[in-house]
C-alpha cells in the first residue's frame, strides 16, 4: 500500500478503509476516482469510477462507448460483451437509452480476460443516477480478494 501511495501522483482522497487507496483522477478527459484495493497489503485490483457529470444522460453512454473503444485498441477484442434490458420501455428509442440506464432498465458491459489481469467496463444505473466504471482484478490474487470480501460481509451481519 505504501508503495502505491508513494508512486501515485494524483490528489489522495480519504477512503475510510485501511484496505483501499483513493485518488482524484482524469482518464482520457473524463473525471474519475481511482481506487486501489488491497488484501493482506497486496494490490488485488483497481477501479476507475467515472464522476463526469452530464445534463444529457446519453452522454454517459457515449463516454462508455469511447472508453470501451480505447480498451479494445489496447487489449484487443473483449472476451465477452453484452447489453441487456431489464425493462424494454425505451428499447426502440435510442434518444432515451441514457434515461433507460439511469432508471436501471438497461445495462451494458464488456470484459477482457488476461494472463495477469481481468478487466471489466460497465455502465449501470438506479434512481436516475448512472454508474460507469472500469475494474481491474489480479488473476493470481482474485480468490484471496473474494475470500476477504466475503469475510468482511459476514462480519457485518
Amino acid at each position: 500500500m505504501e508503495e502505491v501511495a508513494s508512486i501515485e501522483t494524483m490528489e489522495k482522497l480519504e477512503s475510510g478503509s485501511d484496505k483501499v487507496l483513493m485518488f482524484n483522477g482524469n482518464i482520457s478527459g473524463l473525471d474519475c476516482v481511482i481506487v486501489y484495493f488491497f488484501t493482506n497489503d497486496l494490490l488485488t485490483g483497481g477501479r476507475y469510477y467515472f464522476t463526469e457529470k452530464h445534463s444529457n444522460k446519453n452522454d454517459y453512454l457515449i463516454d462508455f462507448n469511447n472508453m470501451e473503444e480505447l480498451l479494445t485498441k489496447k487489449y484487443g477484442e473483449p472476451t465477452e460483451e453484452d447489453d441487456f434490458w431489464k425493462n424494454d420501455l425505451y428499447k426502440d428509442d435510442y434518444q432515451y437509452r441514457g434515461m433507460a440506464i439511469s432508471m436501471g432498465h438497461y445495462v451494458k458491459y464488456a470484459t477482457w480476460e488476461g494472463d495477469e489481469t481481468d478487466i471489466e467496463i460497465s455502465i449501470t444505473g438506479e434512481n436516475y443516477s448512472i454508474s460507469h466504471q472500469i475494474d481491474y482484478t489480479s488473476v493470481e490474487l482474485k480468490d484471496m480478494k473474494e475470500a476477504a470480501f466475503e469475510g468482511e460481509a459476514m462480519d457485518e451481519l
